[in-house]
């Protein structure tokens, strides 16, 4: 009598014989505002595949919302103000991620089945949007209500093996089972034909159509006596025999196994008056909040990319299950502006088995593929000056579309729209509204079911003209359309707000705080460390600057004084350490690639073909290209973008020249400054040859006058003596006479003999 007062109310199964019952409760109940008692009902997705784990979650889930439903009542008094009792709303929702459910598993689905069952205070509704089947089959119908999607692959039933070899059993024997027992039990419970829902279980059982009292029609199983309340069984074979039941929304809804059907949870939340934040559940599960907040700033690009994750990370390594990303970015790459709204979506706490709450609270400061992230968030705040949407600049500015290929066109509607739906859809956010922001010929409506306006839906035009076709399920207001042709779709806070997309208007972070509930001193701000400022300071144009002249100069004089070490060592660090501060730009890997070739050239020409000087001008015309595009986030489009990137290629065509002009002046002077000149070392050629001659000055004490000029004391004939100075030194002239007086030098020196030669 329960269930069929609450299918009353909600008006998804007209019952005659309690028409004024429903009339009453209409006007006492629905009519009625309620928001307290609503903002306590919720959606609780039912794991794949149902097991005791799974049973237990739920089950878990369920008394929690049952708990706070119950202290809601009593802070408003409604046991001692004599209002009617409010039903609390539960929709399980069987198709996590929008799969196909089926467990084997009877025993944990019937435990499941069991609890559902029990549930007297709660409206408890069953969501099936794609295949349910096996056992799982069994807590879907122990729902006081079913709601199914239309479509392809959503059906209900096949909860035993299709075995084609399978023999009929025989009726005594089939209805003895205790599954089968079971499945009779809860479709007479809730009122739903046995004959139907057996027919899931047994291929062979043929199922008649018949009429009750009233008129009203029933499908029974022939073979068994008349039940009560059966006026004629037809000969009308509604479902034959040879394949198990497995029913699509249509011919469930014809059967009377569902309530009706609704395509999203948007519009179950609307049948069943639920407010929309329980649209999204709540990742938490009863957990203390840990509490941080990310600043998401700048535009979508690698070293954004790369930020944002290592600050998540950072903060769900220190125990963080509730992140407040504060969006101030747009811009840039969608491909990159996608993948991190992905690894959002995915977020689990440090554990890994728990998702992590997100909430983005939108700022003036973001616009276009900020959204992607919003999207992806468990619910999105605004600032009253934010706006979500204002793709009109990125549509019409050629940009890339993925980075490893740059693309000269703009970004395609189609692929842009593809991309936002599927994170809107997976939030269960209106497709239209998103589609519209993107796509410049949708008109977009806001639409109501025709047979119950309170479930309303965003149709495009197109929609809209396919409805009226046929028999017209969806009805428009004069007022009712949401965007014109040729405009692109922008939402302030207020209008996102009302449409479903924003839970609430923030004026600051803090009263993002208090919307949830959580003090000023519970949330910690992660920002940048050490390593983040660092690769943020190399990336400044002048820094970058300085650290090529400083590499360029050092590999000079690496090339220039063999031997020398350190300078090759500064050089590589400093161009190390260039390219990592650029690392995941657009040409990142094709500016190092281009880098070694430049150097590869520049070695050929200096120490394998010198004078082929086409290499060397190769290799640093292939030097300067690499370290221009290093710095470039995509390929120049505009004249502003050519200008910038000729601005960059100029700065490091003067950092070269600069550098070469160092390279001379400290190859020049560093051997000859004190200390400094250790620095140097002497090649191995001139090393040899001055311990050469050092060893031959201890040998021979006349060494040193190798090349000395001196006067003749005597007359070389061809032997003599020479004075060098004070010194008075027996030589041989080369010739055979010199006269006194004249001067010599030697050229000479052979052990003890010293030749020389008149000059």
């Amino acid at each position: 009598m329960f269930a069929l007062m609450y299918k009353s109310v909600f008006g998804l199964r007209a019952v005659p014989w309690l028409l004024t019952l429903t009339l009453t409760v209409l006007a006492s109940t629905r009519v009625a505002a309620q928001p307290a008692a609503a903002e306590q009902s919720a959606f609780i997705t039912v794991n794949n595949p149902i097991t005791d784990k799974v049973t237990s979650h739920v089950k878990t889930l369920t008394e929690r919302i049952r708990q706070r439903h119950g202290e809601a009542l009593k802070q408003e008094g409604d046991g001692k103000s004599g209002k009617p009792m409010r039903p609390l709303v539960i929709v399980y929702d069987f198709n996590p991620d929008k799969q196909p459910s089926s467990s084997p598993l009877y025993g944990s689905c019937r435990d499941l089945a069991a609890y559902l069952r029990s549930l007297n205070d709660v409206v408890t509704v069953a969501f099936v949007h794609k295949d349910v089947s096996r056992h799982t089959v069994l807590p879907v119908l122990a729902c006081k209500e079913i709601v199914m999607a239309s479509g392809d692959h959503v059906r209900l039933g096949h909860v035993l093996p299709d075995d084609s070899d399978q023999p009929p059993r025989a009726v005594a024997a089939f209805y003895k089972d205790d599954r089968v027992e079971y499945y009779r039990g809860i479709a007479e419970q809730f009122g739903r034909c046995p004959a139907v829902v057996l027919k899931m279980l047994d291929k062979n059982l043929e199922v008649r159509k018949a009429k009750r009292v009233g008129d009203a029609d029933w499908w029974v199983d022939p073979r068994l006596p008349r039940p009560d309340g059966i006026l004629t069984i037809l000969s009308e074979v509604a479902l034959p025999a040879g394949s198990a039941g497995f029913y699509g929304a249509t011919s469930a809804k014809n059967f009377g196994l569902i309530s009706g059907i609704l395509q999203s949870r948007q519009e179950v939340a609307q049948e069943f008056r639920m407010p929309p934040s329980s649209l999204r559940e709540d990742p938490l599960e009863g957990r203390a909040p840990k509490v941080w907040r990310v600043v998401v700033d700048g535009v979508f690009d690698k070293p954004m990319e790369e930020r944002v994750r290592r600050r998540i990370n950072r903060a769900i390594g220190q125990g963080a299950n509730f992140l407040i990303l504060e969006l101030a970015c747009g811009n840039g790459d969608p491909i990159i502006a996608r993948d991190l709204a992905d690894y959002i979506h995915d977020l689990k706490d440090n554990a890994g088995q728990h998702h992590v709450m997100t909430v983005a609270y939108v700022t003036p400061q973001s616009s276009n593929y900020a959204l992607f992230l919003a999207l992806s968030c468990t619910e999105i705040v605004m600032n009253a000056g934010a706006r979500l949407g204002d793709f009109e600049r990125v549509l019409q500015t050629v940009g890339p579309m993925d980075a490893r290929q740059p693309a000269l066109q703009p970004p395609s509607a189609e692929l842009l729209s593809k991309s936002a739906v599927a994170l809107a859809e997976r939030r269960d956010y209106p497709a239209a509204l998103i589609r519209g922001m993107v796509e410049r010929d949708l008109i977009i409506h806001h639409a109501h079911a025709k047979k119950n306006p309170s479930v309303r839906r965003f149709l495009t035009e197109d929609e809209l003209r396919t409805d009226r076709e046929g028999e017209a399920q969806w009805v428009t207001a004069a007022d009712s359309r949401i965007k014109d042709k040729d405009t692109l779709l922008v939402l302030d806070a207020g209008q996102a707000t009302e449409l479903g997309l924003s839970r609430h208007t923030a004026p600051n972070v803090t009263n993002v705080y208090q919307h949830f509930g959580l003090e000023e001193g519970q949330v910690r701000t992660i920002g940048p460390d050490w390593f983040e400022e660092f690769a943020g300071f190399l990336r400044l144009k002048i820094v970058a600057v300085i650290l090529v002249m400083l590499g360029i100069t050092c590999l000079i004089l690496e090339l220039k004084l063999p031997g020398i070490g350190l300078p090759g060592i500064v050089s590589a660090l400093c161009f190390i350490l260039f390219f990592w501060a650029h690392a995941g730009l657009a040409f990142t890997w094709l500016a190092v690639l281009l880098f070694i070739l430049g150097l590869v050239l520049i070695a050929l020409e200096i120490f394998v073909v010198p004078g082929v000087a086409v290499l060397g001008v190769s290799g640093v015309v292939l030097l300067l290209a690499s370290l221009g595009l290093a710095t470039m986030e995509r390929w120049p489009q505009t004249e502003a973008d050519w200008v910038s990137t000729g601005t960059s290629f100029g700065n490091f065509g003067l950092a070269l020249i600069g550098a070469v002009f160092a390279a001379i002046v400290v190859a020049r002077y560093l051997p000859s400054i004190p200390y400094a000149n250790r620095l140097v070392l002497v090649p191995p050629s001139e090393r040899a040859a001055t311990l050469a001659e050092e060893a031959t000055a201890e040998s021979n004490p006349h060494a040193a006058l190798l090349g000395a000029i001196g006067v003749a004391a005597t007359t070389l004939r061809p032997a003599g003596m020479v004075r060098f100075g004070d010194e008075f030194v027996d030589v041989v002239a080369e010739g055979s006479y010199i006269p006194p007086g004249n001067r010599v030098q030697v050229i000479e020196i052979e052990g003890h003999r010293i030749v020389v030669k008149e000059v």
